[in-house]
């Protein structure tokens, strides 16, 4: 809108196409152009998912992905994680391998922009086959 205002008052035609009067109007002497300004669109700041894992079998975790990303983490000798530069979105989280656990995803992790998601201590149980 600035720059609309700007030509209107600088007396710009809404073309790119040089003015054909000869003297400038509003004694503006830049030539008699406008040009266009576009802004790109700006892609949201990623954001972060962190949490520790806890429980049976914790040994055999291998990593924490994001499902349907290429998102991954593996995990710190206390079963910590985190997941950088995630896009913003609603995303599920499995972990691996899910053999060991009855409960290896957690599904509803929102992620927003710039922001980190911090699930806390994650406590897992082993499955039947553990």
């Amino acid at each position: 809108m600035a720059i609309a205002i700007c030509a209107l008052l600088l007396g710009c035609s809404k073309s790119s196409e040089p003015e054909q009067k000869k003297e400038p109007p509003n004694n503006h002497t830049g030539g008699g152009y406008c040009m266009k300004v576009y802004k790109p669109a700006s892609t949201p700041a990623p954001g972060s998912i962190t949490g520790q894992i806890a429980g049976p079998c914790l040994e055999h975790v291998s990593m924490v992905v994001v499902v349907g990303t290429q998102q991954k983490s593996t995990l710190k000798g206390n079963g910590t994680f985190i997941l950088k530069d995630v896009p913003p979105g609603t995303y599920i989280l499995k972990i691996l391998p899910s053999e060991y656990f009855f409960d290896n995803t957690i599904p509803g992790v929102v992620v927003k922009p710039g922001k980190n998601t911090d699930l806390g201590l994650i406590i897992l149980h082993g499955s039947a086959t553990n």
